[in-house]
């Protein structure tokens, strides 16, 4: 009669858990990288958005107002073609559009001014420099009747501004260095299950290396399949932003995205390749009686 065959069966780790896992650790530190490299642009952007007023008196001619906007336009403060003249009709009329018809009495004259917004540089969107533009609009030219910026608002944007990048900096600090363990902890538990039978080979005369090579090769895989996991999350994050922010197209970098996307994959093998390494060789030190 013919013995039957026993079939042994290995237990095997859960790579998928541990793939996914690295992949969501990956697209948080991605979703930091882009965030943290973009902002000193996003930064700029929104700076680069805040209005200065010049109020222009009523007696003032159409060519004087053009050496006006000339001077501004040219200013080296000043964003290149973001100057726009507003005539005193045009502003009555967003104010009709935004308080109603009846903002004004009946009869009672336009108050408003002609004026000319622009924005200033973003390296300029301070106090100091917007007075010195300020005092030198009003000397030179004495058909301004005044100029305005917020100043309040600047000073909360600046503040708001250090202390958010700072706040960012520190978190993403602590993140790394939680992922980073996060990842080591789930390679050590997909690899649990196989603890006795790299034990086994040893015992039976397999060197180190003809041991660990297998599962770094495999860690290798599993790192750039994690990466490229996470660019892809990543991708979607982006698409998202973009589609619901579409002025996010002026500040973003693709050559920056590309090397953060790189580096994801890059740091996805090196992380899974050292976890890897040393949770095998934890195991092949240990003793046979502390693997059970």
């Amino acid at each position: 009669m013919a013995q039957g065959r026993i079939k042994i069966l290995k237990p095997k780790p859960n790579y998928t858990l541990s793939i996914v896992s690295v992949a969501l650790v990956l697209f948080l530190i991605g979703l930091f990288a882009v965030i943290m490299t973009h902002s000193q642009s996003m930064v700029a952007y929104f700076k680069e958005q805040i209005n200065v007023i010049i109020e222009i008196k009523d007696s003032t001619n159409l060519a004087d107002i053009k050496t006006l906007e000339s001077f501004v336009d040219n200013h080296a403060m000043v964003k290149q073609s973001s100057i726009k003249f507003i005539s005193k009709q045009e502003a009555s009329e967003s104010m009709k559009k935004e308080f109603g018809e009846n903002y004004l009495l009946r009869d009672m004259p336009n108050p408003l001014f002609d004026a000319i917004t622009f924005n200033v540089k973003s390296n300029h969107l301070n106090n100091d420099d917007l007075a010195l533009l300020k005092s030198e609009l009003m000397e030179n030219y004495l058909y301004v009747n005044d100029v305005y910026f917020q100043e309040t608002l600047i000073d909360l944007v600046v503040k708001n501004i250090e202390k958010a990048s700072f706040i960012m900096l520190v978190i993403a600090l602590l993140f790394v260095i939680v992922a980073i363990t996060l990842i080591h902890n789930t390679v050590k538990l997909a690899l649990y299950s196989n603890r006795i039978l790299i034990k086994n080979m040893e015992l039976v005369g397999a060197s180190w290396g003809f041991i660990i090579k297998p599962y770094l090769l495999k860690a290798i895989w599993q790192g750039f399949l994690a990466g490229l996991i996470a660019i892809f999350l990543i991708s979607i994050f982006c698409a998202i932003v973009w589609i619901q922010i579409p002025e996010v197209k002026y500040i973003v970098n693709h050559t920056i995205l590309f090397f953060i996307a790189l580096g994801l994959v890059v740091m996805g093998i090196a992380i899974m390749f050292v976890s890897t390494y040393r949770v095998i060789y934890k195991y092949l030190r240990m003793r046979t009686g502390d693997l059970l």
